[in-house]
């Protein structure tokens, strides 16, 4: 007469209300949260911009506020969402072994391990951010994993036009490193980098006489559509987009922010052939929550850089490209 055990049905999710019906009419309700359970996901391992699917039950049946994390980082786009599972794509900036977990209105579900793989090596490959000016260092890394030597091309793309870099033969399993400073000096500094075999290339950014830093690995291919989900130009944040147009013609660029409330437009600028350019979040939106998207008639290659705390930190990621 004063306890009933049951089992929570399938098809519910979220925040529910929960009620006793006898002969005697309905009781009062009271709130119940359904935390949603992850059971497996498909594939376990793969890149940033792979697809995954997430099998469980009581993620709801349609998104709404809901989310998928990869490490703490929210996926941006989706392919399909039901109750028992969710189609999405691993969002850039996470890399190693994370959790994904599923949050609703429920709660947070249980989290299994998801490997972000690298990219495989590649003949060629682009890196948007860089900058020598000031008290900016920026270097590109070059690995040949393979068993033969590298003949490697490194070209710039900066806000006054290309510039021409190093030409060089990197060993067989070993490494070259580059100080742009040395061959180009730019607040904007894009790079793309050519082989006659597959390598691997990053960039990092030092700053400050070296007390902040900030890395990304490149890109292999230029997109007409990026995606940023990161961004802050609130408080002491700074948020900085990097396009860089690779290509033999001028590409017209549109930028959009979407923030917490609601969607900003941005600028439309055309990029010069071979040329960088840079635009500083913080001129178009304020908020604490700033995603961006760019489309282009032309491919481009996008990065995001963030800088904090008066530039005593920074981080960078490359967009994802559908």
């Amino acid at each position: 007469d004063t306890s009933v055990s049951c089992y929570v049905p399938p098809g519910v999710s979220g925040v529910v209300e929960v009620t006793v019906t006898t002969d005697g009419g309905t009781s009062n309700a009271l709130a119940f949260r359904v935390v949603p359970n992850l059971t497996s996901l498909s594939p376990s391992r793969g890149g940033v911009g792979d697809k995954v699917t997430l099998v469980g039950k009581a993620f709801g049946p349609s998104r709404g506020g809901s989310a998928v994390s990869f490490g703490g980082v929210e996926a941006v786009l989706y392919d399909s969402w039901s109750d028992t599972s969710v189609s999405c794509y691993v969002p850039p900036g996470v890399s190693g072994v994370v959790e994904v977990t599923v949050t609703t209105d429920g709660g947070t579900s249980n989290a299994l391990a998801f490997t972000v793989s690298g990219p495989a090596p590649s003949a060629t490959w682009y890196l948007a951010e860089g900058c020598t000016e000031g008290d900016f260092e920026t270097w590109v890394l070059v690995q040949n994993p393979g068993d033969e030597p590298a003949a490697v091309a490194i070209d710039f793309q900066t806000s006054e036009g290309p510039v021409e870099g190093p030409r060089e033969t990197v060993p067989a399993r070993s490494r070259r490193t580059y100080n742009l400073g040395r061959y180009v000096t730019s607040w904007d500094v894009s790079t793309a980098v050519t082989s006659d075999r597959p390598v691997v290339c990053e960039r990092a950014v030092y700053g400050g006489g070296r007390t902040w830093a900030h890395d990304s690995i490149g890109v292999t291919a230029p997109s007409a559509t990026w995606y940023l989900a990161e961004g802050c130009t609130e408080g002491d944040f700074e948020t900085w987009v990097l396009v860089q147009n690779p290509g033999d013609q001028p590409a017209s660029v549109a930028m959009d922010f979407q923030t917490s409330e609601g969607p900003v437009e941005g600028p439309r600028e055309t990029v010069p052939a071979r040329s960088r350019r840079t635009y500083n979040v913080g001129r178009y939106v304020t908020s604490w929550d700033v995603s961006t998207a760019i489309t282009s008639d032309r491919p481009v290659v996008c990065e995001r850089a963030v800088y904090g705390g008066g530039r005593t930190w920074a981080h960078d990621s490359i967009g994802y490209a559908p």
